[in-house]
């Protein structure tokens, strides 16, 4: 169990860190005017849905591998 929650926090943070990088081309993009202000929101939102469900589907796999070494 210790190493499929290992396993499942090294994906968090992989997603996080994936994350942090789509915001700061977001945030260039917008900065250098290649995308308007409504693009870059619409795009962070996004952004944190994929996230959200990328963080769901990891918890839900590691619960599962609990319960089945359980």
């Amino acid at each position: 169990m210790k190493v499929a929650r290992t396993s499942g926090e090294d994906c968090k943070v992989a997603i996080r860190k994936a994350r942090h990088d789509a915001k700061d081309l977001i945030d260039r993009l917008q900065k250098d005017g290649e995308v308007g202000e409504d693009d870059a929101d619409r795009a962070r939102t996004e952004l944190e849905e994929v996230v959200k469900g990328g963080t769901n589907t990891v918890d839900e796999i590691v619960g599962k591998k609990d319960a089945d070494l359980l």
